[in-house]
């Protein structure tokens, strides 16, 4: 039996409830009694130190300026960051260290700085954008945003810059067969670099035909059990009925 600790929303309810269908979620009798039933932790989103076997220990660990850090670390190529004076030129996007849905961004000219933002990205001219969920260094699913809603909430939903549900996109399901190969190792090996079992790495592919990556998601959405949810609770349900193993070169944790 599992505990798991997920972030309020449609996706941490829906991922509740396909865990208890698979009978593999402890069971939800009073708080103590729950903690006590279970043998392992799933984090979605949340993170912290257990005495219990934990997938996704390491998550909220880092915020989002200090994940791409990371990955630049790992050699993995991400859209230039920094403060507002390390751009000269061309646009930036002013981001928040906590952020979701893209709801932070503010779009500025380089060099103008503003007191909303935590840190600035490059605006990287795009092709096509990428949500790659991976699991344990394997890629489980790769979805493509879309301007699926043109009209949505009444408005045209076409900003250049902000690609988000606000702005009427959506993210896409793609077959293996409909998306850029490089994804399929770019996606794990991004998530892998922050010591995550699981997450998904928002990635573009730029006009100038090179793959960047935007930032880790380690509670990513989604409207519905879609193929990658599905995936992922299957991976779960096979990790506690294999007894919680931990990934290779893991410490305890306490």
């Amino acid at each position: 039996m599992i505990e798991l600790r997920a972030i309020s929303g449609k996706t941490g309810r829906l991922l509740r409830e396909m865990c208890r269908q698979r009978n593999i979620l402890a069971p939800c009798m009073n708080r103590q009694e729950y903690i006590q039933a279970a043998r392992g932790i799933v984090n979605y989103g949340y993170g912290g130190p257990s005495n219990l076997p934990t997938l996704n220990a390491r998550a909220g660990t880092f915020n989002k300026f200090q994940e791409l850090q990371k990955l630049r670390d790992a050699g993995i190529q991400t859209v230039p960051f920094g403060g507002f004076r390390d751009f000269n030129r061309g646009i930036v996007l002013g981001r928040s260290f906590h952020h979701t849905r893209g709801r932070d961004i503010v779009v500025l000219r380089a060099g103008e700085g503003s007191r909303r933002c935590d840190f600035y990205t490059q605006l990287i001219p795009k092709l096509r954008e990428f949500r790659v969920w991976a699991y344990r260094r394997t890629c489980i699913g790769v979805y493509e945003k879309l301007l699926t809603y043109p009209r949505k909430n009444g408005r045209r939903g076409r900003s250049r810059e902000i690609w988000n549900w606000r702005n009427g996109y959506a993210f896409i399901y793609r077959r293996k067969a409909e998306a850029p190969p490089p994804l399929y190792d770019l996606g794990p090996r991004a998530v892998d670099a922050l010591g995550l079992d699981f997450g998904a790495a928002d990635i573009i592919q730029g006009n100038d035909g090179n793959f960047y990556v935007l930032e880790i998601n380690t509670a990513p959405g989604t409207e519905g059990p879609r193929q990658a949810l599905t995936s992922l609770v299957n991976h779960i349900e096979k990790w506690a009925r294999n007894g919680f193993k931990r990934r290779n070169g893991d410490v305890e944790q306490s």
